[in-house]
């Protein structure tokens, strides 16, 4: 009988290619990227925030379609958290390293579905793939064997782990040391308001840990788990129990596709002070995080292997990034390869290994170091397991914990639909929202209620204020207005480096004007592009040239010229009607546009009248006012757009326009409405 997979699908069709494209009552909701970084991924599990598409319509069931040469491929995806905050998938097959997968989040359900189940009784949560248990965590008190103190019962542990094969790797109760549960992270030595509580060693009578209860559970496509309430309880309080420590467990098994060998589970331990006395945890050789293999393993039939290359004989208190403890089992040979986040006290954590007889691990953040849990914070410690059949080769550990601790780069762009019907985002320059005067916070507020989907912003300052202000709204930056000026050096703003890190993965643009004597050679300003899109580059960030009349890049023609000399995949052009106008290509936008098209990230408008016969003889305050004013025809280059196929942002200028500015942007944005409504209807 063929063995069951834990996360094989039951039809191969699910990752074959679909050839249709989305209807229009299944239009895509976000765009997704997945950056590689510098590893080679392989059915990598991966999750975005969904809060920066927050005004899109979530309800219902969700999958994604990858976007490939060869077509689009459905996927499933699944939310999880308290909330359903993030989006979870795997990152299916192999993605080299340097490369990136693009997708699209819809609407509807993408069959068929994986067999990732969650089961419970009144004892036991099973997470299931098919007929096959994988893990049984036992929320009722467990009793110990006959003839046992019942000081050994015990909850909140999982026992038994099994491999898609159904070979368990875990034991409970062994006669050696009755107190060890399969998988458990109690802590051992503990001083907690002058007494000494152990946790671990049940048999003392000083303390336990029980499971309270259920704060939530998942299933489906993509994983299944739990998270966990418990409580460590001290047994030798005056008066009676008293809780020291309360924790969260946080449980997901994944589904891997295809022909995988084993499954990935998380296992996150979020722990804080139950009262206002601290939990002290002075140094002692084991604690934590601790597993007790089954009582098949022996030391002439398993072993480990650290990511430092010990083994059963060198490898006690030593430090590790990643342990695998393998052997054989009725059912072949088998193994868990555990994984330690960087992020994780005292890491590369001290382990605990037997250099005898049995199999037991123990990652120890206070093996070294003591360590004291103060009241009002929260401790959190991740760790990662691969559970699988067969042998797992030193490379293939390092890739799944490279996996863990440097996960690919997630990208997430809503795709913005007016109720009027175009796609295109309008968001307003600084200069019209009272820039210098109102703080980011008063600026968000305002274009929120007045209906603009974000702001553009002078300069590289104030960005962790800014994003903040704008993304807690559903909102975006999307883009800050920087200079490069080539008789300097550097070129740039010294904050700018500070600013493009902050704004890593934000789909904000850096806003490129360039100034310098127009008989400066090009090679300078290739030469500084060139450094600044790198920049950005490295932070998944665009570079929009923003043509400015009498600088350097003067002119829409300008900035194409620097594009194809720069050749940077990240690097592109603006077309800005009111310097458009002041170079005297009134009656070109339609063409220019054509040209800049492959090339064209942003476009800035505004209302713009003349007085005499030629639009570049006039001032500025006649080429830039309130949208609702002057007679340029901007539906026509709204319409324009539309027919090119442009769906990227649309911006207000409003340098220099004089009242008030909510008046200003309420006004342009009754324009713009129209405008969108006459476009759209045609």
């Amino acid at each position: 009988m063929e063995r069951s997979r834990l996360l094989t699908f039951a039809v191969i069709i699910l990752f074959g290619f679909v050839s249709v494209c989305p209807t229009d009552a299944d239009k895509p909701l976000a765009r997704i990227t997945v950056k590689a970084g510098q590893q080679t991924r392989f059915n990598t599990p991966v999750s975005a925030s969904l809060a920066d598409i927050a005004e899109a319509d979530l309800t219902g069931k969700l999958h994604l379609e990858e976007i490939t040469d060869a077509g689009r491929k459905d996927l499933p995806c699944q939310r999880v958290g308290e909330d359903r905050e993030r989006l979870c998938w795997i990152l299916e097959g192999k993605t080299p390293a340097g490369s990136k997968r693009t997708y699209e989040l819809l609407q509807g359900e993408s069959q068929p579905q994986t067999e990732v189940g969650l089961e419970q009784n009144n004892r036991v949560t099973r997470i299931t793939c098919g007929d096959q248990a994988v893990v049984h965590y036992n929320h009722a008190p467990v009793s110990p064997p006959p003839g046992a103190s019942k000081s050994y019962t015990r909850s909140g542990f999982i026992h038994p782990l099994a491999t898609p094969d159904g070979a368990i790797l875990t034991t409970m109760h062994p006669p050696d040391h009755i107190h060890h549960l399969g998988l458990w992270n109690p802590w051992t030595k503990t001083e907690f308001e002058g007494r000494h509580i152990d946790f671990w060693n049940l048999k003392k009578g000083q303390g336990t840990v029980r499971h309270v209860e259920f704060a939530s559970k998942t299933d489906g496509p993509v994983l299944a788990g739990f998270r966990a309430l418990k409580e460590h309880v001290d047994l030798t309080a005056p008066g009676g129990e008293k809780v020291a420590l309360d924790e969260k467990l946080d449980v997901h098994a994944w589904g891997l596709p295809g022909d995988a060998e084993g499954y990935i589970l998380d296992y996150t331990i979020t722990q804080s002070c139950a009262s206002s006395s601290p939990l002290h945890l002075p140094p002692y050789r084991y604690g934590g995080f601790g597993f007790r293999a089954t009582e098949f393993w022996n030391k002439n039939n398993s072993n480990y292997l650290t990511s430092e290359g010990k083994t059963r004989k060198n490898g006690h208190a030593t430090r590790s990034r990643w342990c695998k403890t393998f052997g054989e089992t009725p059912k072949g040979h088998a193994g868990i390869l555990f994984m330690s986040h960087p992020q994780n006290r005292e890491y590369p954590e001290p382990m605990r290994i037997w250099p005898w007889g049995p199999i037991f691990f123990n990652y120890c953040p206070v093996q070294k170091e003591e360590w004291t849990l103060k009241p009002g914070n929260t401790y959190v410690r991740r760790y990662r397991l691969y559970v699988y059949d067969g042998k797992l080769a030193k490379e293939s550990a390092e890739r799944l914990w490279q996996d863990f601790a440097s996960p690919p780069k997630v990208t997430v762009q809503a795709v913005r639909k007016s109720a009027q019907g175009i796609p295109n985002a309008f968001f307003a320059f600084d200069n019209g929202v009272n820039r210098g005067k109102w703080d980011p916070d008063k600026q968000a507020q305002v274009l929120k209620k007045l209906g603009y989907d974000g702001i553009s912003y002078n300069g590289p300052g104030q960005m962790s204020e800014r994003i903040k202000a704008f993304r807690s709204r559903g909102m975006q930056v999307f883009s800050i207005y920087v200079r490069a000026a080539l008789n300097k050096d550097p070129a740039y703003d010294p904050r700018l480096k500070d600013a493009i890190s902050k704004l890593e993965e934000s789909n904000t643009f850096l806003w490129l004007f360039v100034t310098g004597r127009k008989e400066t050679d090009d090679e300078r300003a290739v030469e500084v592009v060139r450094e600044i899109a790198d920049m950005a580059a490295r932070a998944n960030l665009n570079v929009a040239l923003y043509p400015h009349h009498g600088m350097y890049i003067a002119t829409v023609e300008d900035a194409l010229r620097m594009v194809r000399k720069a050749d940077r995949k990240n690097l592109g052009v603006t077309f800005n009607l009111c310097h458009s106008l002041k170079a005297g290509n009134a009656e070109r936008a339609k063409e220019l546009l054509e040209e800049a098209m492959p090339h064209l990230y942003l476009v800035s408008i505004n209302g713009a009248s003349k007085q005499g016969n030629d639009w570049h003889d006039e001032g500025w305050d006649l080429l830039i006012q309130t949208l609702d004013r002057g007679e340029y025809n901007v539906e026509g280059l709204i319409a324009k757009l539309q027919d090119l196929g442009y769906t990227g942002p649309i911006g207000l200028q409003c340098y220099n326009i004089g009242g008030d500015a909510v008046d200003n942007l309420r006004r342009s944005m009754k324009a713009w409405r129209r405008i969108v409504r006459q476009v759209s209807t045609k």
